[in-house]
């Protein structure tokens, strides 16, 4: 996530991490790991639409519009880079 963060971020591609840690554990994985985009709190119900989340990682990509265009569960090598690039593609 780190990697595509930093390789699409100048495209307008968004990477949010949301985690029902504490602001304090998120930090210090963010420091450990050299996380470069932010990391939310789930407080308040604010991933409620995605509490359907039975694997970690699970990841959620969104279009330009708030479309949810694919749900990729667990790692899957070269997956990810593959839908946003098809997705920047169409803009």
């Amino acid at each position: 996530m780190v990697a595509m963060d930093r390789q699409h971020r100048s495209q307008g591609v968004v990477v949010l991490g949301i985690s029902s840690e504490d602001s304090v554990t998120q930090r210090q994985f963010a420091q450990l790991e050299g996380v470069s985009y932010p990391l939310l709190v789930n407080s308040g119900g604010m991933a409620e639409p995605y509490a359907k989340v039975f694997a970690l990682p699970t990841t959620f990509v969104i279009d330009r519009k708030g479309i949810l265009r694919d749900v990729l569960v667990g790692h899957q090598k070269g997956v990810l880079e593959r839908v946003v690039e098809g997705l920047l593609q169409k803009r």
